[in-house]
Protein backbone atom coordinates (compact mmCIF):
# COMPACT_ATOMS: atom_id res chain seq x y z
CA UNK A 1 0.00 0.00 0.00
CA UNK A 2 2.78 2.35 0.46
CA UNK A 3 4.79 4.92 2.69
CA UNK A 4 5.33 7.37 6.30
CA UNK A 5 7.17 10.45 6.82
CA UNK A 6 9.53 13.15 4.46
CA UNK A 7 8.43 16.32 5.20
CA UNK A 8 7.83 17.24 1.42
CA UNK A 9 7.06 21.10 2.30
CA UNK A 10 6.36 23.75 4.63
CA UNK A 11 3.42 25.69 5.13
CA UNK A 12 4.52 28.70 4.25
CA UNK A 13 3.56 29.01 0.89
CA UNK A 14 7.02 29.47 -0.61
CA UNK A 15 6.07 27.49 -3.43
CA UNK A 16 8.71 28.93 -6.14
CA UNK A 17 8.03 31.20 -9.57
CA UNK A 18 6.46 30.09 -13.05
CA UNK A 19 8.92 29.41 -15.26
CA UNK A 20 6.31 30.65 -18.05
CA UNK A 21 5.58 34.19 -16.21
CA UNK A 22 8.60 35.51 -14.71
CA UNK A 23 7.09 38.17 -13.47
CA UNK A 24 4.30 35.93 -11.22
CA UNK A 25 4.95 36.22 -7.44
CA UNK A 26 1.84 34.04 -6.08
CA UNK A 27 1.70 30.71 -4.41
CA UNK A 28 1.78 29.24 -7.62
CA UNK A 29 3.63 31.90 -9.42
CA UNK A 30 1.24 33.02 -11.59
CA UNK A 31 -0.33 35.96 -10.02
CA UNK A 32 1.77 38.93 -10.55
CA UNK A 33 0.65 42.43 -9.16
CA UNK A 34 -1.56 45.30 -10.28
CA UNK A 35 -0.52 48.80 -10.03
CA UNK A 36 -2.37 49.26 -6.53
CA UNK A 37 -0.78 46.26 -5.43
CA UNK A 38 -3.49 43.57 -5.78
CA UNK A 39 -2.59 40.16 -7.48
CA UNK A 40 -3.47 39.31 -11.09
CA UNK A 41 -4.16 35.64 -11.70
CA UNK A 42 -2.69 35.22 -15.02
CA UNK A 43 -3.90 32.16 -17.10
CA UNK A 44 -0.58 30.33 -18.81
CA UNK A 45 -0.12 29.61 -22.60
CA UNK A 46 -3.04 26.35 -21.93
CA UNK A 47 -4.87 24.59 -24.38
CA UNK A 48 -8.51 26.14 -24.96
CA UNK A 49 -10.13 22.93 -23.24
CA UNK A 50 -7.80 23.37 -20.67
CA UNK A 51 -8.89 27.36 -20.19
CA UNK A 52 -12.52 26.20 -20.39
CA UNK A 53 -11.85 23.43 -17.33
CA UNK A 54 -10.42 25.82 -15.23
CA UNK A 55 -13.26 28.52 -15.45
CA UNK A 56 -15.81 25.29 -14.68
CA UNK A 57 -14.50 25.12 -11.56
CA UNK A 58 -16.63 28.44 -10.44
CA UNK A 59 -15.97 31.31 -8.20
CA UNK A 60 -13.09 31.43 -6.33
CA UNK A 61 -11.67 27.88 -7.17
CA UNK A 62 -10.36 28.74 -10.67
CA UNK A 63 -8.84 31.74 -9.63
CA UNK A 64 -7.62 29.56 -6.80
CA UNK A 65 -5.78 26.92 -9.68
CA UNK A 66 -4.62 29.70 -11.27
CA UNK A 67 -2.23 30.53 -7.91
CA UNK A 68 -0.83 26.72 -7.66
CA UNK A 69 2.45 26.18 -8.35
CA UNK A 70 3.14 25.66 -12.22
CA UNK A 71 4.16 22.51 -12.02
CA UNK A 72 0.83 21.02 -10.26
CA UNK A 73 -1.25 22.93 -12.24
CA UNK A 74 0.76 21.33 -15.47
CA UNK A 75 0.28 18.14 -14.54
CA UNK A 76 -3.44 18.28 -14.07
CA UNK A 77 -3.31 19.71 -17.45
CA UNK A 78 -1.11 16.93 -18.83
CA UNK A 79 -3.47 14.23 -17.21
CA UNK A 80 -6.58 16.21 -18.74
CA UNK A 81 -4.68 15.73 -22.49
CA UNK A 82 -3.78 12.16 -21.78
CA UNK A 83 -7.34 11.29 -20.91
CA UNK A 84 -8.65 13.79 -23.94
CA UNK A 85 -11.01 15.83 -21.81
CA UNK A 86 -13.43 12.63 -21.05
CA UNK A 87 -16.35 14.18 -19.45
CA UNK A 88 -16.10 11.59 -16.46
CA UNK A 89 -12.70 12.37 -15.91
CA UNK A 90 -13.30 16.11 -16.01
CA UNK A 91 -15.91 15.89 -13.20
CA UNK A 92 -13.54 13.18 -11.13
CA UNK A 93 -10.77 16.19 -11.17
CA UNK A 94 -13.32 18.86 -10.69
CA UNK A 95 -14.93 16.93 -7.56
CA UNK A 96 -11.57 16.16 -5.77
CA UNK A 97 -9.87 19.75 -6.48
CA UNK A 98 -13.18 21.27 -4.64
CA UNK A 99 -13.35 18.62 -1.83
CA UNK A 100 -10.03 19.30 -0.76
CA UNK A 101 -10.12 23.27 -0.50
CA UNK A 102 -7.37 24.67 -2.56
CA UNK A 103 -7.56 27.81 -0.25
CA UNK A 104 -5.70 25.64 2.13
CA UNK A 105 -3.60 24.08 -0.74
CA UNK A 106 -2.11 26.67 -2.46
CA UNK A 107 -0.77 28.25 1.20
CA UNK A 108 1.41 24.92 1.22
CA UNK A 109 5.27 24.74 -0.20
CA UNK A 110 5.67 23.91 -3.61
CA UNK A 111 7.26 20.66 -2.87
CA UNK A 112 3.69 19.27 -1.26
CA UNK A 113 1.64 20.96 -3.87
CA UNK A 114 3.19 18.59 -6.30
CA UNK A 115 3.12 15.63 -4.27
CA UNK A 116 -0.62 15.96 -3.42
CA UNK A 117 -1.50 17.01 -7.02
CA UNK A 118 0.83 13.99 -8.52
CA UNK A 119 -0.68 11.48 -5.40
CA UNK A 120 -4.28 12.48 -6.96
CA UNK A 121 -3.26 11.67 -10.54
CA UNK A 122 -1.79 8.28 -9.42
CA UNK A 123 -5.01 7.16 -7.84
CA UNK A 124 -6.69 8.62 -10.96
CA UNK A 125 -8.69 11.23 -8.38
CA UNK A 126 -10.58 8.56 -6.96
CA UNK A 127 -12.92 10.10 -3.78
CA UNK A 128 -11.36 7.65 -1.92
CA UNK A 129 -8.53 9.40 -1.35
CA UNK A 130 -9.72 12.51 -0.86
CA UNK A 131 -9.67 12.33 2.98
CA UNK A 132 -6.31 11.51 3.36
CA UNK A 133 -5.31 14.05 1.30
CA UNK A 134 -7.72 16.80 2.80
CA UNK A 135 -6.54 15.44 6.22
CA UNK A 136 -2.83 16.31 5.21
CA UNK A 137 -3.47 19.59 3.76
CA UNK A 138 -4.88 20.29 7.40
CA UNK A 139 -2.00 19.04 9.43
CA UNK A 140 0.36 20.45 7.54
CA UNK A 141 -0.99 23.69 7.87
CA UNK A 142 -1.46 23.10 11.40
CA UNK A 143 2.33 22.59 12.05
CA UNK A 144 2.24 18.81 11.51
CA UNK A 145 4.03 16.52 8.48
CA UNK A 146 3.58 14.19 6.13
CA UNK A 147 5.13 11.67 3.67
CA UNK A 148 2.79 11.41 0.87
CA UNK A 149 4.57 8.14 -0.42
CA UNK A 150 3.92 6.37 2.44
CA UNK A 151 0.69 7.95 3.33
CA UNK A 152 1.25 8.77 6.69
CA UNK A 153 0.49 12.37 8.08
CA UNK A 154 1.96 12.89 11.64
CA UNK A 155 -0.51 15.30 13.85
CA UNK A 156 1.24 18.15 15.21
CA UNK A 157 0.61 16.70 18.83
CA UNK A 158 3.10 14.28 18.01
CA UNK A 159 5.53 16.32 16.10
CA UNK A 160 5.74 18.82 18.96
CA UNK A 161 6.60 16.18 21.58
CA UNK A 162 10.25 15.56 22.01
CA UNK A 163 9.67 11.87 23.68
CA UNK A 164 7.43 10.80 20.60
CA UNK A 165 9.03 12.39 17.49
CA UNK A 166 12.49 11.69 19.27
CA UNK A 167 11.60 8.07 19.53
CA UNK A 168 9.95 8.00 15.77
CA UNK A 169 13.12 9.66 14.20
CA UNK A 170 15.67 7.50 16.26
CA UNK A 171 13.97 4.31 14.31
CA UNK A 172 14.37 5.46 11.18
CA UNK A 173 10.83 6.81 10.64
CA UNK A 174 8.32 5.23 7.61
CA UNK A 175 10.73 3.20 5.55
CA UNK A 176 12.05 1.49 8.70
CA UNK A 177 8.63 1.06 10.35
CA UNK A 178 7.22 -0.57 6.81
CA UNK A 179 10.73 -3.10 7.03
CA UNK A 180 9.80 -3.96 10.81
CA UNK A 181 6.05 -4.79 9.71
CA UNK A 182 7.55 -6.56 6.78
CA UNK A 183 9.03 -9.02 9.40
CA UNK A 184 5.63 -9.97 10.23
CA UNK A 185 4.00 -9.85 7.14
CA UNK A 186 4.78 -8.94 3.52
CA UNK A 187 1.84 -7.51 2.86
CA UNK A 188 1.80 -5.44 5.98
CA UNK A 189 1.78 -1.68 5.47
CA UNK A 190 1.95 1.51 7.40
CA UNK A 191 -0.05 3.70 5.01
CA UNK A 192 -3.61 5.63 5.64
CA UNK A 193 -2.48 6.50 9.24
CA UNK A 194 -2.45 9.52 11.00
CA UNK A 195 -0.71 9.96 14.13
CA UNK A 196 -1.23 11.92 17.05
CA UNK A 197 -0.63 12.18 20.64
CA UNK A 198 -4.02 12.54 23.19
CA UNK A 199 -4.28 12.83 27.20
CA UNK A 200 -7.70 11.29 27.36
CA UNK A 201 -6.80 7.69 27.44
CA UNK A 202 -6.94 5.53 30.54
CA UNK A 203 -3.89 5.51 32.60
CA UNK A 204 -3.93 1.64 31.95
CA UNK A 205 -3.57 2.70 27.66
CA UNK A 206 -0.11 3.17 26.49
CA UNK A 207 -2.03 3.94 23.39
CA UNK A 208 -5.18 3.08 20.96
CA UNK A 209 -5.57 2.15 17.03
CA UNK A 210 -9.24 3.65 15.60
CA UNK A 211 -10.81 1.87 13.44
CA UNK A 212 -10.98 3.35 10.21
CA UNK A 213 -13.16 6.64 9.65
CA UNK A 214 -13.17 7.49 6.05
CA UNK A 215 -10.25 5.08 5.26
CA UNK A 216 -7.92 6.60 7.76
CA UNK A 217 -6.79 5.06 10.72
CA UNK A 218 -5.80 6.70 13.64
CA UNK A 219 -2.91 6.02 15.96
CA UNK A 220 -3.01 7.39 19.05
CA UNK A 221 -0.45 7.63 21.93
CA UNK A 222 -1.27 8.06 25.77
CA UNK A 223 0.63 11.45 26.36
CA UNK A 224 0.37 10.58 30.26
CA UNK A 225 2.58 7.25 29.47
CA UNK A 226 5.90 8.35 28.07
CA UNK A 227 8.11 8.11 31.71
CA UNK A 228 9.36 4.96 30.51
CA UNK A 229 12.08 3.52 28.27
CA UNK A 230 12.47 4.32 24.78
CA UNK A 231 12.24 0.67 23.64
CA UNK A 232 9.42 0.17 25.18
CA UNK A 233 7.71 2.90 23.28
CA UNK A 234 9.68 1.91 20.13
CA UNK A 235 7.47 -1.74 21.22
CA UNK A 236 4.17 0.47 21.59
CA UNK A 237 4.50 1.84 17.85
CA UNK A 238 4.99 -1.44 16.11
CA UNK A 239 1.97 -3.27 18.40
CA UNK A 240 -0.23 -0.04 17.35
CA UNK A 241 1.21 -0.62 13.48
CA UNK A 242 -0.14 -4.40 13.63
CA UNK A 243 -3.34 -3.10 14.95
CA UNK A 244 -3.80 -0.69 12.06
CA UNK A 245 -3.15 -3.40 9.57
CA UNK A 246 -5.33 -6.04 11.14
CA UNK A 247 -7.74 -3.00 10.70
CA UNK A 248 -7.52 -2.39 7.06
CA UNK A 249 -7.64 -5.63 5.87
CA UNK A 250 -10.53 -6.19 7.31
CA UNK A 251 -11.69 -2.89 5.84
CA UNK A 252 -10.58 -4.69 2.22
CA UNK A 253 -12.67 -7.93 2.91
CA UNK A 254 -15.79 -5.40 4.12
CA UNK A 255 -15.25 -4.23 0.50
Amino acid sequence: MALLLLELGNSDGSAGNNPTNPGGSGPGGTSGSGGDGSPISVMPNYPARSIIFIKGLGSPDSELFKQMNYEAQQNIIDYLEENEYAPAVKLKIKAALLAIDLGNLVDLGANLQIAIINYMIEKEFSQDIIPFCAEVINSVTSGGETDIPYQIILDPTFVNNPCLYGVYTQLGKAPAFQNYLHNFDGDFSVANLKIEAISSLPATVNAQTTPPENYLIKLQFNLNNLNRPGLSIARTFIHELIHAEIFRKLLSVCG
